[in-house]
């Protein structure tokens, strides 16, 4: 029997994929999988639309500042204090978005 959940399309947020880099999606998975060891998710269904909380990947918050942590030393830049993080972390693709914008900064 497997224990692993899936996430289904109710827990998907439509988001505009057309400017979202493959790559940085994928890094961002890979750090959200290593650094908080979400065995209990099958990876494979994770994808741009797949919420960073509640009925999707249900972060907390410590989980939330643990992946800035990574982030900011993955992508070299700093979250600013006032940052609106619940727009950034709605969902993989807004999070992308947010991280290639801020890239396109430095």
């Amino acid at each position: 029997m497997n224990n692993t959940n899936t996430l289904n399309s109710t827990t998907h947020q439509a988001v505009d994929t057309s400017e979202i880099q493959s790559e940085v999606v994928q890094q961002i998975i890979e750090i959200i999988f290593s650094a908080l060891n979400l065995k209990h998710i099958d990876r494979a269904t994770v994808n741009t639309e797949t919420s960073i909380t509640k009925t999707g990947l249900n972060l907390d918050s410590i989980d939330i500042l643990e992946l800035v942590v990574q982030f900011e030393n993955k992508f070299k830049f700093k979250f600013k204090e006032n940052e609106a993080y619940a727009e950034h972390f709605k969902n993989v693709g807004t999070l992308a978005l947010f991280i290639q914008s801020r890239q396109n900064q430095v």
